[in-house]
């Protein structure tokens, strides 16, 4: 993680193009994309959060999981990078979900 992670912290031109896009996305267009994949989706949806997370608080999982009659998951001692942080519980999470009667 540490290879992807750092030059975001130690190089400015890799922040300001990161901000920068970050900044383009439409909340309009996210939006709308969003209410397509609930009108038109009839796929099963697991949302697995990382119950530490500031960048991504569980709150925004909550509302995902409204729009989508989904129940989020969190796992404990995780951050942004959940797959990273707790890869183990992710797997089993996943696990789960692939094998549970529909």
């Amino acid at each position: 993680m540490t290879g992807y992670v750092r030059p975001v912290l130690t190089d400015g031109g890799i922040r300001r193009d990161g901000r920068k896009a970050i900044g383009s996305v439409s909340a309009r267009h996210s939006a709308a994309a969003a209410r397509r994949l609930v009108r038109d989706s009839a796929v099963l949806v697991s949302l697995l959060w990382a119950a530490e997370d500031r960048v991504f608080p569980i709150e925004h999982a909550r509302r995902y999981a409204d729009a989508l009659g989904a129940q989020p998951r969190t796992v404990a001692d995780s951050y942004t990078y959940l797959a990273e942080d707790q890869p183990e519980r992710t797997a089993e999470a996943l696990r789960g979900l692939l094998t549970e009667p529909s």
